[in-house]
C-alpha cells in the first residue's frame, strides 16, 4: 500500500515558486517594493501639481493688472507706457477739461519750488526772502518748518557767501496720488555777476536753453521732489502795499498749505534714458 506524501502549505507571507498563473501571490512578486514606491511617487506628484496649479491661480489673481477697454463711444483707444511711473496709460486727447484748482496750485507749487531752491538776490532782500514772512516759510505747515529753515541756511551759504547764483530748472510737476504731487528739477550755480545773467531769459525746456546751462553752469544738481499740498482758507493772505512785511511773500487767496516736502537726489547723467525719467529728459 502506497504511502500518501505530506503536503506543506507555506505561509501566506512566504514565497511560493512555480505555481504561477495558478496561484497569484502579490506578495511573492520579487518587485512588490518598486510597485509600492511607484504609487507613493504618483500621489506625491498629483499632490505637488495641485499645489503648483493653486499657486499659481492665487498669483495670477492677486497680481497687478490693468484692465483697459479698446474703444468706446468715441472710437479706439490708444495706449502707452508711462516711463516716470511705470504704469500703461491712456493716451490723452489733444484737448481735455481740467479743473481750475489744478492750475491754481500748479502755478503756486512753481513759485514754491523756486524761491525754495533758486538765489539770485542781494543780502537784504535775502533776509526778506528767508524769513518767517516769506511765501517759502509762511505757506509751510510748522511740523516741517525747521527743516525747511536747514535747507534755507544751506542755500544761503552755498550761493551768497561764495558769491553765486543759483537758478532751478523745473522739467515737469503733476499731481501723483491724492493731495501728493510730483516734480523734477535740476538745479545750476554760475558766477554772480555785475550785468545781465549768464543765461539771460532762458527758462523753457528746449534744448538750446538746456544746453546754455550745462556749457556755462559751475555746478549742478538733479532732484525729485515729492510735495504734499491741501487747501486751507484759514491760511490765505493777500499783499497789502503798506505792509512791508508782506512784500516778499506772493498772494494765497486760497490758503495753500504745504504739509510736506520731501526731496530725492537723482544722478545727472542717467545710465538708462528710458525708465525714471520725464518726457522732457528721455
Amino acid at each position: 500500500m502506497s504511502k500518501k506524501k505530506s503536503i506543506i502549505e507555506p505561509p501566506k507571507d512566504q514565497d511560493h515558486l512555480e505555481v504561477y498563473p495558478e496561484k497569484k501571490q502579490v506578495s511573492a512578486f520579487p518587485e512588490r517594493r518598486f510597485i509600492k514606491m511607484n504609487r507613493v511617487l504618483v500621489i506625491f506628484t498629483l499632490i505637488n501639481l495641485a499645489c503648483i496649479l493653486a499657486g499659481a491661480s492665487i498669483f495670477i489673481y492677486t497680481a497687478r493688472r490693468v484692465d483697459v477697454k479698446v474703444q468706446n463711444k468715441q472710437g479706439l483707444l490708444i495706449y502707452q507706457i508711462d516711463r516716470e511711473e511705470k504704469k500703461l496709460k491712456q493716451a490723452e486727447y489733444r484737448e481735455r477739461k481740467m479743473p481750475a484748482k489744478r492750475f491754481i496750485m500748479e502755478s503756486f507749487l512753481k513759485q514754491y519750488i523756486t524761491e525754495y531752491h533758486s538765489f539770485s538776490d542781494t543780502l537784504a532782500n535775502a533776509n526778506e526772502r528767508f524769513s518767517e514772512n516769506g511765501l517759502v516759510l509762511k505757506a509751510s505747515m510748522t511740523t516741517i518748518k525747521d527743516k525747511i529753515r536747514k535747507d534755507l541756511d544751506a542755500l544761503r551759504r552755498e550761493t551768497l557767501d561764495v558769491y553765486r547764483t543759483r537758478d532751478v530748472h523745473i522739467y515737469n510737476l503733476h499731481p501723483y496720488h491724492g493731495n501728493l504731487w510730483t516734480a523734477v528739477i535740476e538745479t545750476f550755480d554760475f558766477p554772480k555777476s555785475d550785468g545781465p545773467p549768464v543765461c539771460n531769459g532762458c527758462s523753457d525746456n528746449s534744448a538750446k536753453c538746456l544746453k546754455c546751462k550745462y556749457e556755462k553752469a559751475i555746478q549742478r544738481q538733479r532732484r525729485r521732489i515729492w510735495i504734499r499740498v491741501s487747501f486751507n482758507p484759514q491760511n490765505s493772505w493777500v499783499r497789502k502795499e503798506e505792509a512791508d512785511y508782506l512784500r516778499t511773500s506772493q498772494d494765497n487767496p486760497f490758503g495753500i498749505v504745504i504739509e510736506g516736502y520731501y526731496i530725492g537726489y537723482m544722478p545727472k547723467d542717467a545710465t538708462n534714458l528710458n525708465w525714471d525719467l520725464p518726457p522732457e529728459l528721455s
